[in-house]
């Protein structure tokens, strides 16, 4: 058997997964750390201390970088926050426009899955106890959302904003069919929420791992979850066994994001 005298012998001749950072045998095709075809986005791993110098891009992959020392100005003016007077200044203009959209509503099927506190298993790296059943459940409400509002001019919302959500839960067994019952019971509403607002509004830089949009970036209906000033949220049971609505035939969610009114005028009646 072949030993191992140092690191560099053991990087020797590995590819780096460029999405996760696993190191893999050169002719592995799918990384099994994270699921990524190896064609997407792998790069060799430097097995020697001196670096390699990297080629000169395409022309057709875009514009060169700048020469050393030149500022970066594009780059930095897309990731600035934006400041409260920047965000009212684009609601009152929102509410002049007579043509804007206000409102933007979604419906994700399958079981809602509850978000709670998550369990630190190292570093800036938390563990939650529904694991990738809560990964796939906040990408299916992403995914309901993109198939409606995703274009290539798309910009999260950033502006003051209402969120209304309808989970429709299972109907336990038993029940007698000739009466309503609310679900008073587990899930909780916020936990239920806290899951939903991922998938709206989680900023995230990977590419989606699962569902229509694999492979594709992420969608965010909404720029952060902090942009949300009030919610409504309700649980109820499958028609005809429902107490709200806005209920749906089977679980699921119905979520709506609403333009929250110019603060400096009067609340309309519909709020």
């Amino acid at each position: 058997m072949t030993r191992i005298s140092s690191k560099a012998d053991f990087l020797a001749g590995r590819i780096s997964c460029g999405n996760c950072n696993g190191l893999l045998l050169p002719e592995t095709t799918i990384c099994k750390f994270c699921g990524e075809p190896t064609g997407v986005s792998l790069t060799r791993a430097t097995a020697s201390k001196t670096p390699t110098p990297a080629p000169a891009p395409a022309p057709a992959m875009g514009p060169a970088e700048p020469a050393t020392g030149a500022p970066k100005e594009p780059a930095a003016q897309k990731t600035k926050a934006s400041t409260p007077a920047q965000r009212h200044k684009k609601l009152v203009a929102l509410w002049a426009d007579p043509t804007a959209r206000k409102s933007w509503e979604a419906a994700a099927l399958g079981n809602p899955i509850t978000k709670g506190s998550g369990n630190a298993i190292a570093a800036g790296v938390y563990a939650h106890q529904h694991g990738d059943s809560l990964r796939r459940w906040e990408q299916a409400i992403e995914d309901a959302f993109a198939a409606l509002y995703r274009h290539p001019d798309w910009e999260p919302l950033d502006v003051p904003l209402i969120l209304d959500a309808v989970f429709t839960l299972p109907r336990p067994k038993g029940l007698s069919k000739n009466q309503l019952f609310y679900p008073d019971a587990r899930p909780d509403l916020d936990k239920l929420l806290r899951a939903a607002g991922d998938g709206i509004s989680q900023t995230r830089t990977d590419r989606i791992k699962h569902g229509p949009n694999a492979y594709k970036e992420h969608f965010n209906l909404v720029r952060e979850d902090g942009r949300i000033i009030e919610e409504h949220i309700y649980k109820t049971y499958p028609r005809p066994y429902h107490t709200h609505p806005a209920a749906l035939d089977e679980p699921g969610v119905q979520i709506r994001v609403r333009v929250a009114p110019d603060p400096n005028t009067k609340w309309p009646d519909n709020y």
